[in-house]
């Protein structure tokens, strides 16, 4: 008989919920992008090369060797492997440059110097 009165009442109503899942995102660059850093040896290499000589050359050649480790290791987009490159070739052609440069401008500077006192 008890188990016909619990056959009467009416059931509470059972309510199933959908649990949402998310997938984790990768974090970096989006794929679709260059980054920032791959933008800003690039650059620092077209100044250094133009105009800055060695004061933009270090940096454009110090970042465009990170980007281009981030690259390697999937922490950067691909988009920017060719900036960071072209950066990083800028600014080691521009610091070659200088160092040329400096070597000329000392030589003959010091011919100059030197010519003045023992006149030929």
């Amino acid at each position: 008989m008890a188990d016909e009165n619990n056959e009467n009442q009416p059931q509470p109503e059972v309510r199933e919920e959908k649990v949402e899942t998310f997938q984790a995102e990768v974090v970096g660059a989006p794929p679709d992008k260059a980054s920032t850093f791959a933008l800003m040896a690039l650059i620092l290499g077209i100044l250094s090369f133009c105009c800055c000589g060695i004061l933009a050359g270090i940096p454009a050649i110090v970042i465009g060797w990170l980007e281009n480790s981030n690259i390697k290791a999937g922490k950067s987009s691909e988009k920017g492997k060719w900036m960071a490159l072209v950066g990083l070739i800028l600014g080691i052609v521009s610091i070659g440059l200088s160092c040329l440069w400096v070597g000329w401008y000392f030589f003959y500077g010091g011919m100059a110097i030197m010519s003045a006192f023992h006149p030929w």
